[in-house]
């Protein structure tokens, strides 16, 4: 099979969405050498370089990196639409196009075309939904109207867990649904040596970055320290700094600053727990799959994440300790069972790796290729 995924923005970048996206066609390549998948994106970089320098990945003969040229001197976006939309009618009339995957709802009126016209299969990867804009906190006319029209003609639907599935089929009942879970890269082995803590991610508004303070603040062992893996500009970091300041923890943080992938699994041999300090919103309740979690789950790493679905889902009171939105004695109460339990904390670390050890992009990459190939017989 031919696949194309088109995600139209900047590659490499710093976004979570870059990294997911990357890893998830590269875990569809590994599937089956006998498909050629292509992930299509703006800017210009050497493939080979940026997929072994920044993501930590052996280039593969049917994995490709495709650049669209998107300047224009109106829309970026519509320029690059357009110019993807031609790329792949040509694919399309000599016969190397099956299937495309888009989370982009702008894509959504081209890829109709395409199904009609050639016959192609078409799916949407769902990291965001607009069917019911009361449900959400901004609201986006253009895309609720999109996902109305056009999702009921696609042949399905690609979700990251069952609560995101759930959301869409309350709308959307006749649809077919693809649950592929977000895989991992590689699983580490090893004896945990330290009490640190981390964090993995964006420093905004979404997260709750005074919990962790106020809770680092609170636990019993007042050697640990918060590593923050993020922070993609100076005044973020600045400020970030400024509120640990506030909880008379600045001592006790170490903040990296964007680093890539590879560097990533460096700072993670020197963490016993991974924090998901999420606010208790839409977004985070249904929609998320954090990828910060996977991270430390390749590292055997247990998590404490805030009480909420997506969260609740992906540890399955099996993985690590769930606490009360937006309660930081409860997190630190956590933090502490962590610490001290070491029975406990061996269990959860050793029950990480042995079910994600055959939970990695390559086994999502089987999942999505066998469920499309159900789905158009």
């Amino acid at each position: 099979m031919y696949i194309k995924y088109v995600f139209g923005e900047k590659w490499p970048s710093q976004s979570a969405g870059i990294s997911f996206t990357t890893f998830a066609n590269y875990g569809i390549a590994q599937a089956n050498p006998q498909n050629d998948i292509e992930l299509i994106v703006t800017g210009q970089r050497q493939q080979d370089e940026v997929l072994n320098n920044y993501f930590g990945l052996k280039p593969l003969n049917n994995f490709n990196i495709k650049y669209i040229k998107d300047k224009s001197i109106l829309s970026k976006t519509t320029k690059f639409y357009w110019n993807t939309y031609n790329y792949l009618k040509n694919k399309a009339k000599n016969k190397e196009l099956d299937v495309i995957i888009t989370r982009k709802i702008g894509f959504f009126p081209f890829l109709l075309m395409l199904k009609k016209k050639y016959d192609i299969k078409i799916f949407y990867e769902a990291h965001n939904f607009y069917l019911d804009l009361s449900l959400k906190e901004e609201k986006h006319y253009k895309k609720k109207l999109y996902q109305k029209l056009f999702l009921p003609y696609f042949n399905g639907i690609i979700c990251h867990h069952e609560t995101l599935k759930d959301l869409y089929n309350n709308y959307l009942p006749n649809q077919k649904y693809i649950i592929a879970r977000t895989g991992i890269k590689n699983i580490y082995n090893y004896k945990k040596t330290n009490y640190n803590l981390a964090y993995i991610g964006a420093l905004g508004d979404r997260k709750n970055l005074k919990d962790m303070f106020k809770a680092l603040s609170k636990i019993k062992n007042q050697k640990s320290k918060l590593i923050i893996i993020g922070g993609t500009n100076k005044e973020k970091i600045k400020k970030c700094k400024k509120i640990a300041e506030n909880y008379n923890v600045e001592d006790r943080i170490e903040i990296t600053g964007w680093i890539n992938r590879k560097e990533i699994d460096d700072v993670l041999r020197n963490v016993m727990i991974g924090l998901v300090p999420l606010e208790d919103i839409f977004f985070n309740r249904y929609l998320t799959s954090p990828m910060k979690i996977f991270n430390y789950f390749s590292h055997g790493i247990p998590v404490i994440g805030t009480n909420i679905p997506t969260v609740k889902e992906i540890l399955n009171n099996k993985y690590g300790l769930l606490y009360r939105p937006n309660d930081y004695i409860d997190l630190a109460d956590k933090i502490d069972i962590l610490m001290e339990d070491n029975k406990l904390y061996n269990n959860i670390s050793k029950k990480i790796i042995n079910d994600y050890s055959s939970m990695k992009w390559k086994d999502r990459g089987e999942k999505i290729l066998n469920s499309i190939e159900i789905i158009g017989e």
